[in-house]
């Protein structure tokens, strides 16, 4: 560089200037943002910026062994100390592609008067580092030192018409790069010895501050000793992470100086040693796996408590031998039609007994089940059949005669009095501990759903750490809210039947219904809950107002699978003041759940609940993209590891080789689960978001994807993005949609054709049609650039019907009310319109208090069957005829049960009298 100097001198300065403006013009547009640190607040709200400093010093003996073996490779000091600076930004970073300030020293002080100050007489470059490759300290150090001298010899363009020029071309605020680095070393080799401090003498007192920096490095040379400071406005960070990185800075320019080997390893060992010793504890959840089959677990029950209820519903109830008869029945037909290990045979069926006699049969026989929710589109269904190919079905008898089934696929209906002959005798298993148990269907992102296969080990090991942690024993009882396709069933069924506890489910037509629960809860005397949020909240508040008479053995909620409120805590324990509350995590791929969170008191600041801490024989990593370990504060990729890993997804090998892979250095097995966290500096992990673009909506895992291909089906739709807009509980699916112009599109028709073959929570309730979606740079489609405000975003059913009767404008009335609109039609969906659960709660309360009284004969369920204004009104005629018609039954039901209380008084004053 020095003879590059004093050679440039004999050019002019306009060719220079020229020269340096063409090479930063050309590569302006490819320069990467700035460090992207943790923050704890936005720079931008920042009142004042106050610098605190962080200083060490590196001892004369240790700095020349590192000076030696820098020079040895052809680094300069400062290339060298630049590169570790470098290094640890590439940690702390959630980018490892950035640009950095570097503060040059060529604008001297003309006044003799003033050189006894080391002031800001710089200019700046930037410097673009990219560390996103794998390579040793050797090479990345020398590749960004090259990178630095062939920016210097471009410094007539300035870093600050660089930064201009970048404003200008990206449309934002000017700002400096934040992180800036300076030095001084070596500046007498160029002819500038009065950069060195010698020039000055002692340092009494030192500060840089300036109003666009973040981050202020500055290495010198002071009577042979390195000595460097940061000054760094620490209000803008998290607490604790500056220093964490400070240290990791000196920790690596010491193993520099001492050993050979860390210049040419790949990796690099950065954590600050505390947070390593404290992840290794976290993960350290070892405990004896368990060897067992899942019916085996019921069967140990039987043996001890044969007349204690198993399932209750409003129907029947079973004794845990009545359901060991019925499900070994089940089981030996099954293997008389050829059940063996690792087959699928589906369970198509609505919410009841039937489903726990369906799923322990098939256990009982050898085989596995895969749960098909009977509601889906028909399109769907089939394919979910065909693609786990299964030839065996089991059903209810009003399903086998309402679904469309393929010819091939053999039914069998647990209601009817087909197994009546089959033998109750036990079978013998003939599967093992690691053969499948279930399949589960999960959103796919190619366009079409996949299965995830988990095995009995995979459960056992959940089932039975959560029944000791929480005492789970045969006086519990649990509300099984879940659907069986969906995992958290998967607790309620195996979870309970291990225990000895009672399974209680609500009936199919009312499982939606919170009024319907808080019945059960209390006619069943339930002590668990186990469900999504959003079931809780509608739950806590469907009781509002009746709290006061709302009386429950609820003592264990589980609550998981998606984003729990602040202030869902603090609500249900004022219904239920003694309630533990587990808030649990965990991909289906990691079987039911595999974190969990004691949620106890609720901190006012919190924006969220912690996600928590690796439950037994589970750990989690949060790793960068290199797969290393991210400090406190910084979010990365969430993998999952230990034994409650997915075999994999069902005939398709090649997804679950890109899902579960081998950890290049360690050897484990991970599942990368697609979700952003980072570990908190108590050692809980705390949940981001999706990494890609999978939505978590009510409940609901769903790729976006799936919904998109879909879309593009329609040959009237040239291109088409999924995406969520609004927060929380307003969280809804939006479509945008590009048209190919050959055929006209309706929001109509486009919501017609999703209906046919995706589950209605997959189904947009808004569409946007553009003229073309927002491309990033690099020619992606950017989804951040989508509008999500204020755009003319269309919903199904657009023509405006007006009310008919004062039943439906009543009703049209409330939803007015509600969801604050102008005009609802006749024929609008209320979830289109923006409705919630928790607003139809609200709805239902209000259309109830001012309906006439022979008309409240509705359920909260109803609002969701009959989604519309009109077909709400129909129901609600159709139960007063029906409430009319019984009334006399009714009456007459009563008569008869006032005789039998009467009876029984009778025989409890003489059975009193006679003891």
């Amino acid at each position: 560089f020095r003879d590059y100097v004093l050679a440039e001198q004999s050019l002019p300065q306009t060719k220079l200037y020229q020269r340096s403006q063409d090479y930063w013009l050309n590569r302006i547009d490819t320069l990467p943002p700035a460090p992207d640190l943790p923050l704890a607040q936005n720079p931008k709200e920042l009142k004042q910026h106050h610098c605190r400093r962080y200083q060490a010093q590196l001892a004369p003996a240790e700095w020349q062994q590192l000076k030696q073996k820098a020079t040895h490779i052809g680094l300069t000091p400062s290339g060298l100390l630049l590169a570790a600076f470098a290094e640890i930004l590439t940690l702390w970073s959630r980018n490892p592609q950035f640009t950095l300030n570097l503060a040059l020293f060529n604008r001297l002080p003309m006044h003799p008067q003033v050189n006894h100050i080391l002031g800001d007489f710089t200019s700046v470059t930037l410097l673009a580092v990219d560390n996103s490759a794998s390579e040793s300290f050797r090479d990345r150090a020398i590749r960004i030192q090259n990178q630095l001298w062939q920016d210097l010899e471009h410094r007539y363009f300035s870093g600050v018409r660089v930064t201009r020029e970048l404003t200008r071309r990206r449309g934002s605020v000017p700002n400096a790069m934040p992180v800036i680095f300076t030095s001084t070393l070596g500046f007498a080799a160029i002819g500038q010895e009065t950069l060195t401090f010698s020039h000055f003498g002692e340092l009494v007192y030192g500060i840089s501050q300036a109003s666009q920096a973040w981050m202020d490095v500055q290495v010198w040379e002071e009577k042979e000793t390195l000595s460097f400071n940061w000054d760094v406005v620490e209000e803008l960070f998290p607490e604790g992470l500056i220093a964490d990185m400070f240290q990791s800075y000196c920790r690596l320019l010491n193993q520099l100086a001492v050993s050979d080997a860390v210049w040419l390893e790949p990796t690099r060992q950065l954590l600050p040693l505390n947070q390593l010793t404290q992840r290794m504890t976290i993960n350290a959840t070892d405990a004896s796996i368990p060897d067992v089959l899942l019916h085996q677990l019921f069967t140990e029950q039987v043996r001890q408590n044969p007349d204690r209820p198993a399932v209750i519903t409003s129907q029947r109830t079973l004794t845990y031998q009545e359901l060991f008869d019925r499900s070994n029945q089940v089981g030996h037909r099954l293997r008389h039609l050829g059940a063996s290990p690792n087959q699928l045979i589906g369970v198509v069926m609505e919410k009841g007994w039937e489903q726990i006699v369906a799923v322990m049969g098939i256990l009982a026989a050898g085989a596995a089940y895969v749960p098909i929710a009977p509601e889906l589109p028909p399109e769907r269904l089939q394919y979910l059949l065909n693609n786990s190919d299964v030839k065996l079905a089991l059903t209810q008898s009003w399903l086998n005669e309402t679904l469309s089934w393929t010819e091939s696929i053999q039914r069998l209906c647990i209601d009817s009095e087909d197994f009546a002959t089959e033998s109750q005798e036990p079978l013998q298993p003939v599967q093992t501990p690691g053969d499948l148990a279930y399949v589960i269907y999960t959103s796919g992102s190619t366009g079409l759903p996949k299965g995830v296969m988990i095995t009995h080990r995979n459960v056992a090991n959940v089932v039975i750490y959560m029944n000791q942690r929480f005492q789970v024993g045969p006086d519990d009882r649990i509300l099984a809210l879940t659907a069986l396709n969906h995992d958290l069933s998967v607790y309620d069924i195996f979870g309970l039947l291990r225990a000895g506890g009672a399974i209680v489910l609500p009936d199919a037509r009312s499982v939606k219904d919170p009024l319907h629960w808080a019945e059960l809860i209390q006619q069943q005397q339930v002590t668990m809950w186990n469900s999504v949020p959003a079931m809780m909240d509608m739950f806590v508040t469907a009781l509002g107002d009746r709290s006061e008479a709302f009386c429950s053995n609820l003592r264990l909620a589980i609550l998981g699978g998606d984003w729990l409120s602040v202030s869902l805590p603090n609500r249900l324990r004022a219904l239920a003041p003694n309630i533990q509350l587990l808030s649990i995590g965990g991909p289906t791929e990691t079987t039911i759940w595999n974190i969990g969170y004691d949620v106890g008191e609720i901190d006012p600041a919190w924006k969220s609940i912690p996600y928590g801490q690796p439950m037994a024989n589970s750990k989690y990593y949060i790793l960068n993209d290199a797969l290393e370990d991210c400090p406190v504060w910084v979010p990365g990729q969430m993998y999952c590891a230990g034994v409650q890993l997915a075999k994999g997804y069902w005939r398709d090998e090649a997804k679950t080789i890109a899902q579960f892979i081998t950890h290049p250095r360690t050897g484990e097995r991970l599942y990368r689960t697609g979700d952003l966290g980072r570990y908190l500096p108590d050692g809980n992990i705390e949940f981001l978001r999706r990494v890609d673009f999978q939505i978590k909506l009510r409940g609901y895992r769903i790729e976006a994807g799936e919904i998109e291909a879909a879309l593009s089906q329609h040959p009237g739709v040239h291109a088409a993005v999924v995406k969520i807009i609004g927060e929380q509980q307003n969280a809804q699916l939006v479509a945008y949609v590009v048209p190919s112009g050959e055929i006209p599109l309706t929001v109509d028709e486009l919501s017609q054709l999703l209906s046919r073959k995706l589950p209605d929570y997959m189904v947009p309730s808004s569409f946007l049609f553009l003229d073309a979606l927002p491309l990033s740079a690099n020619g992606k489609v950017d989804r951040n650039a989508l509008p999500t405000h204020n755009a003319p975003f269309q919903t199904r059913s657009t023509t405006y019907t007006a009310p008919k009767d004062a039943i439906e404008q009543t009703i049209a009335a409330v939803f007015q009310d509600v969801l604050q609109l102008n005009n609802v039609s006749v024929t609008d969906n209320f979830f289109d319109l923006g409705a919630n659960s928790l607003l139809i709660t609200t709805v239902y309360r209000q259309i109830t208090a001012v309906l006439p009284q022979e008309t409240r004969s509705i359920s909260l369920v109803d609002l969701f069957s009959y989604p519309t204004v009109r077909t709400l009104a129909q129901r609600l005629l159709q139960t007063q005829k029906i409430t009319i018609s019984t009334q006399q039954q009714l009456a007459e039901t009563q008569k008869v049960s006032q005789g039998k209380n009467r009876l029984k008084q009778r025989f409890e004053k003489s059975r009193l009298t006679q003891k």
